[in-house]
């Protein structure tokens, strides 16, 4: 560890750094948790660290527990050491998006491909997941070079920097009835549906299209058609809350 930082200091920085990352735990929001990944000669092993609002308890502490496990480490203000596992999770980990994000990958200032991340538990996804979901009508050139890739890593918060992956969640959320998620027949994942072009104001643009998970693609799956599509799910209202 560089002596010049804490394990106090160190879970600040986090929290500090990588807001995208950042979940509430409570409704007031003055619980906030992240999802941490350490990736030891290329498998991933997931941490959670979480964190009280000092305003609300000038004696906060931060808790760090291994995914899945509920043995916690307490880390305070003078907290000096800790196993040497969870100490390389604050120093070397890197943090996964908020569950539920949604991201693009912007080439030549469209959207190409969507980017959703799973950090929360469930039967279907025991482990965080992430999955790029390409425009149906894009050319793979197009689609970013960690396609395929199994393993996150600190590239995805180098593009974020970059500006070539960008969070989806208040254009989703300004844009009711625009952005849908469609079932698919036959493939293992649903898709993302656009009804039209809509602008960032930012320099990019989201095409009206289809996005789907690249895999399913790849093994020719039928793509649905949003107009024929019986009930469509409105993405606006599920990314009102992360968005504010």
């Amino acid at each position: 560890m560089n002596h010049t930082t804490t394990l106090y200091g160190a879970c600040e920085d986090l929290f500090a750094r990588y807001p995208l990352a950042v979940s509430s735990r409570n409704r007031d929001g003055t619980v906030r948790s992240m999802v941490i990944m350490l990736a030891t000669h290329g498998e991933p092993q997931f941490f959670i660290l979480t964190h009280q609002d000092r305003e609300v308890d000038p004696a906060s502490h931060f808790s760090l527990w291994a995914w899945r496990t509920s043995n916690r480490i307490e880390i305070e203000p003078g907290t000096a050491t800790i196993p040497g596992e969870f100490e390389d999770v604050l120093l070397s980990g890197v943090p996964l998006p908020e569950d539920g994000s949604l991201f693009g990958w912007v080439d030549g200032g469209v959207v190409t491909v969507l980017v959703p991340i799973y950090t929360q538990y469930t039967p279907e996804t025991p482990e965080p997941s992430w999955a790029p979901m390409p425009l149906a009508e894009a050319s793979s050139s197009q689609w970013p070079p960690f396609t395929g890739e199994n393993l996150f890593g600190g590239w995805f918060w180098d593009y974020i920097a970059s500006g070539q992956i960008v969070p989806l969640a208040s254009l989703i959320a300004s844009t009711p009835g625009e952005i849908f998620w469609l079932p698919m027949t036959g493939a293992s994942a649903g898709c993302i549906a656009v009804a039209h072009d809509i602008s960032s104001g930012d320099g990019w643009t989201l095409p009206a299209g289809t996005f789907v998970y690249y895999k399913d693609l790849q093994d020719g799956v039928a793509v649905p058609d949003l107009d024929a599509t019986p009930e469509p799910t409105d993405l606006a209202p599920r990314f009102e809350r992360m968005a504010a």
